[in-house]
């Protein structure tokens, strides 16, 4: 058998998860576990981006935020985070982020929290709770 090609481990992957709640009650528990996390946990299943582009898009709403460029990033009128203007981040080889439909008022909240830690902190954070 050969490799697989990256849309086949894509099926293999949203294939496994047997009850699509399982999901969502694995994300009320990390809520519940870690309250730090609620918001975090939120714009994950709000936006549908990988834990990769999540943390990265996260803290640069927080970043752009706080230095009052927010709007380089969030366009308000469409309630859109606009990843295409930062290529660099979300626009590679085989994983591509172009846009995420985010309401206003959770972005201004996400906009008034701390940076999340490195990926791999939060995967350790996260690792805890099983």
């Amino acid at each position: 058998m050969g490799r697989k090609s990256s849309e086949e481990l894509v099926i293999d992957r949203l294939t496994k998860v047997q009850n699509p709640n399982e999901v969502f009650e694995w994300i009320k528990q990390v809520k519940q576990a870690r309250i730090e996390l609620s918001d975090f946990m939120d714009f994950m299943a709000i936006s549908g981006l990988r834990l990769v582009e999540a943390v990265e898009s996260y803290n640069l709403i927080v970043k752009l935020a706080r230095e009052g460029k927010l709007s380089e990033y969030y366009n308000e009128k469409k309630e859109a985070l606009e990843h295409f203007k930062f290529k660099e981040i979300f626009l590679r080889k085989s994983k591509k982020a172009f846009v995420s439909f985010i309401p206003k008022e959770f972005v201004e909240r996400i906009a008034l929290n701390d940076p999340l830690s490195s990926r791999m902190q939060f995967k350790r954070e996260l690792r805890k709770l099983d």
